[in-house]
């Protein structure tokens, strides 16, 4: 798990992927750019620690649903490094 930060309120995680299961499974992310890095942001709690395990252990998900959660995260990278 990344959780870059020193808040243990917050998870953070700069990977894409793992932000965009997290969202499919119902969790409100913020983003922040740093730098040229676009860091995803999370409320921490015991169901998000136990969906970051799932995703860790290879959770099935519809893989339609995925992919759009993973384009609609990138497209906001995009959005946010203003191209």
């Amino acid at each position: 798990m990344d959780n870059g930060n020193n808040d243990p309120q917050i998870f953070s995680t700069l990977d894409a992927y793992r932000a965009g299961y997290l969202t499919l499974t119902g969790h409100s992310v913020r983003f922040q750019k740093d730098g040229q890095k676009i860091v995803f942001y999370f409320s921490n709690s015991d169901k998000l620690r136990a969906h970051l395990k799932d995703y860790e252990n290879g959770a099935k998900v519809p893989a339609i649903e995925f992919a759009r959660a993973v384009k609609e995260l990138k497209s906001q990278i995009c959005i946010m490094r203003g191209q």
